[in-house]
């Protein structure tokens, strides 16, 4: 039971937040291609995606709030404050908005460059893909949609590469969020775990991250991008 401690707050945040997350991108990245230069294309994941991203955050900082308490402190919680409402509450008493939105400023520092490397690393392995089919096909044809498989590939490596980069961000927003270091900010925080630590204490918990992160992203974004071409391919025949 311990190891699903705080699934129910994942849950609520998850599923809608990589919802909007993926609905925006799409919405920002097929706006901002139409009006750029072809190569300059390239510019708009970097841009869109920590746009999106920074939104999610905002949005969801106080379940993540709630999931990470109820993870990293479990077996001090009692009965009550594994509620997820309650817990909430608690938290809203105790801190007002200001104790909703603890760790939104870490958690942007590590989601936002994660994005800007996941977007820009997974829509250039799909161009990379595209080409090198073009080439061994047929020049003159139109570039190959990726398969399910490409884009698996592509969201687990791109999600992979962009973990381990930004794993020293994670570290300090899981110390601010869980309250495990007394250090008031981000810059103090990270202070106190180099005096302690030193370097490795910025990768503590790595292999598990990138465990998570990149199946994770593998999983959602083939996903996404499975059901966004059946949609359309709907829509089409509809017509």
């Amino acid at each position: 039971i311990g190891l699903w401690r705080g699934l129910t707050p994942t849950l609520w945040m998850t599923v809608p937040a990589t919802a909007f997350y993926f609905t925006f991108y799409q919405t920002l990245k097929s706006s901002w291609e139409a009006r750029v230069d072809a190569n300059s294309t390239w510019l708009v994941p970097l841009i869109a995606g920590p746009v999106a991203r920074t939104a999610t955050v905002v949005l969801s900082s106080p379940l993540e709030l709630v999931r990470t308490n109820v993870q990293a402190r479990a077996r001090s919680l009692d009965a009550a404050a594994d509620n997820t409402w309650a817990m909430l509450r608690n938290v809203a008493r105790s801190g007002g908005a200001r104790g909703l939105l603890a760790g939104v400023l870490p958690t942007l520092w590590r989601d936002v460059p994660f994005s800007a490397l996941y977007w820009l690393l997974y829509e250039q392995s799909l161009h990379f893909y595209a080409r090198r089919a073009q080439r061994r096909n047929d020049a003159s044809a139109a570039p190959a949609r990726a398969s399910f498989a490409t884009n698996f590939g592509a969201g687990a490596s791109a999600g992979a590469i962009a973990a381990v980069l930004t794993h020293p961000f994670d570290v300090i927003k899981t110390r601010r969020q869980s309250q495990l270091s007394s250090a008031p900010t981000v810059r103090a925080i990270a202070r106190t775990i180099f005096r302690v630590d030193g370097v490795a204490g910025f990768y503590h918990g790595l292999t598990p991250r990138v465990a998570k992160v990149a199946p994770a992203c593998a999983i959602m974004i083939s996903s996404y991008e499975f059901f966004l071409r059946r949609i359309k391919q709907t829509h089409i025949a509809a017509l």
